[in-house]
C-alpha cells in the first residue's frame, strides 16, 4: 500500500475550500499521515467503538467510507459547520443512520463522533440541541484506525 501525507500548502488550500481552519490535531495528523492509496476510496469495518453505541450491532458489520467531506454546498457549511459544529469524516454505506464526524466547534477535541443524519435533522423539531444527538464514538483518529478489521478499496483514479 502507498501511504501519503499532505504538505502545508495543500492543507492551506483545504482550509480555504472549507472556509474554516482545521483543528490543530488534524493538521498535525494529516501532515504526518493523511491516508493510504491516493486516488482510491477506502471503506473500513470496525470491531467495536470506544464509546457505547446504541446501534453498534447493526453498524459494525457495515462499511464506513473514510474522507473529510467538507462542505460541498453553502447550505452544508451552514448546517454542519455553523449549526452543528462538525465536519463529516466517514459515511456508513447502507444509509444515513450513521456518519462519523470531527468537532469543528472545539479544536482541542480529538474524538471522532457518530450521529444519524435523520436524528440531526429532527433535533430542532424535538426541541433537542444538536449536541444531544452527536455521540463520541472513538477517543481519537488513531483509536478509530486501531479498530479497523477490514478494508475495501475502490479505485477512483487520481485527483485533479
Amino acid at each position: 500500500m502507498t501511504f501519503y501525507r499532505e504538505g502545508e500548502q495543500l492543507l492551506t488550500l483545504l482550509e480555504a475550500r472549507l472556509g474554516a481552519p482545521l483543528p490543530p490535531w488534524l493538521v498535525a495528523l494529516r501532515s504526518t499521515l493523511a491516508g493510504a492509496m491516493p486516488g482510491a476510496r477506502l471503506a473500513v469495518q470496525f470491531d467495536s467503538f470506544d464509546e457505547y453505541q446504541y446501534n453498534a450491532e447493526d453498524l459494525l458489520p457495515g462499511w464506513y467510507t473514510l474522507g473529510l467531506l467538507g462542505y460541498l454546498m453553502p447550505s452544508d457549511r451552514e448546517f454542519f459547520h455553523d449549526q452543528c459544529g462538525i465536519m463529516q469524516a466517514a459515511l456508513w454505506e447502507r444509509d444515513d443512520r450513521s456518519q462519523l464526524a470531527i468537532s469543528m466547534r472545539d479544536p482541542s477535541d480529538p474524538r471522532i463522533h457518530q450521529f444519524s443524519l435523520l436524528n440531526l435533522l429532527d433535533a430542532p423539531s424535538e426541541k433537542r440541541a444538536y449536541s444531544d444527538v452527536i455521540y463520541p464514538a472513538f477517543r481519537s483518529w488513531a483509536s478509530m484506525l486501531g479498530h479497523v478489521v477490514a478494508v475495501k478499496v475502490d479505485d477512483i483514479g487520481p485527483f485533479a
